[in-house]
């Protein structure tokens, strides 16, 4: 065991958090915007507000998947599916942490309204597993 524990200690990393979630969303959300047109007439339209990356977890206790962890990206992230693995893989800079976050499940949604938001009602923030922090040697 101290053997395991030396060569797991000395060995380099590559400073890259790797985690897995059950399912990944990438949420498009849009927002309304009314215009006045020149004859007096309201014209409606969905403009894009923002995009952001949810990631679920299954809880069998409500029988859903909860988000877990979020985080809003611009530009959009672009996932990428690895046959190899069969998972599907999102690559990006967390500040200075490099992350790569893997799921069997990726879901693309748009709406006009904010699921992370809505979803504090049954799950509150407090309680999340939030995505794991860079441990840093010598800390």
């Amino acid at each position: 065991m101290t053997i395991l524990l030396t060569i797991l200690a000395i060995l380099p990393t590559d400073g890259v958090v790797r985690e897995h979630f059950d399912t990944i969303e990438i949420q498009d959300v849009f927002g309304w915007s009314a215009k006045e047109l020149e004859n007096g007439d309201l014209t409606h339209e969905l403009k894009f507000t923002f995009c952001q990356v949810l990631f679920r977890n299954w809880n069998d206790r409500t029988l859903t998947h909860e988000i877990e962890a979020w985080k809003m990206c611009t530009p959009p992230l672009t996932p990428h599916y690895s046959h190899a693995r069969g998972l599907w893989e999102i690559r990006f800079f967390d500040g200075d942490t490099e992350r790569i976050i893997t799921t069997r499940s990726l879901v693309e949604t748009s709406s006009d309204f904010d699921s992370e938001v809505e979803e504090r009602s049954r799950y509150q923030k407090e309680n999340r597993k939030d995505l794991r922090r860079m441990r840093v040697q010598g800390r």
